[in-house]
């Protein structure tokens, strides 16, 4: 009866881990590790192998990527990560999340296959030493290889936006303008933003009519404890005013620097 017993342990085992990483590396290995849009529209997907490497940052229906290299000698020692740490043996919690969107893995080769997701479950909190040492060596590379793709864009603001009052904005990254253009804004020309190249998508919003004379009504009484207050005002006499609306696209693939200009009512990218 013992060998039974010992029979079906081997049996359960073997079909638990199955798809186990062999000791040396396939040449056809492929580690993708990423995290889906989900509930914040943001996510992104870094593909390592032997023969290219790719990496993708997404924001809703909008993806720039770029694709960099890895030596034999990373990708193996990423690789022998997976293995000391058991990454095929790592559990999810039990309880479901459904508004958590953790980072995730997925190992293939050809054979087998193994896959770590933290759509919607957390990883066991036993199994989080193992998964920690799995992807802290992931984020360094996902970070060193995102801050080397990044190009610099050059913006001009054109005389042509002079007394004007713009909001200009993108997904793709942080730096927001939103001021009323004077001979002082345009002495800072040219704007320089740190950006991956790609196709890069703009919000642009002109507020018609705005007087510098009324901002200065508003702020007359401006105490730096209570800014938030003078800032809604401002906002107030901003949204009283009559706006266009412009969805404009930067082609930052083969151009660096675009100039935003002003031809009557409508904003334009050369």
């Amino acid at each position: 009866m013992k060998y039974l017993f010992l029979f079906c342990f081997l049996i359960l085992s073997n079909l638990a881990y199955a798809d186990a990483l062999p000791d040396t590396m396939p040449e056809d290995i492929m580690i993708r590790y990423y995290k889906p849009l989900g509930h914040a529209g943001r996510g992104f997907s870094m593909e390592m192998s032997l023969k290219n490497c790719k990496y993708k940052d997404q924001f809703i229906q909008k993806e720039n990527e770029f694709s960099f290299s890895l030596t034999s000698e990373e990708l193996k020692s990423i690789y022998q990560s997976l293995i000391k740490n058991k990454v095929n043996r790592i559990e999810n919690a039990d309880d479901m999340m459904h508004d958590f969107d953790g980072v995730s893995l997925s190992i293939s080769w050809k054979g087998g296959s193994v896959e770590v997701s933290q759509s919607g479950r957390r990883i066991k909190s036993n199994w989080q030493k193992e998964w920690n040492n799995i992807i802290t060596p992931l984020d360094k590379i996902k970070e060193r290889e995102y801050l080397k793709a990044l190009g610099e864009l050059q913006l001009n603001l054109d005389k042509s936006l002079l007394n004007s009052y713009v909001h200009f904005q993108s997904d793709s990254f942080a730096k927001t303008i939103n001021k009323y253009i004077d001979e002082s804004t345009l002495m800072e020309n040219p704007i320089l933003i740190k950006t991956l190249p790609g196709i890069i998508s703009v919000h642009c919003t002109l507020y018609k009519g705005y007087d510098p004379k009324k901002k200065a009504e508003i702020y007359a009484d401006f105490e730096p404890e209570r800014s938030s207050l003078w800032d809604n005002k401002h906002n107030e006499y901003l949204n009283s005013l009559k706006q266009e609306t412009f969805y404009l696209t930067l082609d930052f693939k083969t151009k660096k620097a675009f100039q935003l200009i002003r031809k009557g009512d409508k904003i334009q990218i050369q």
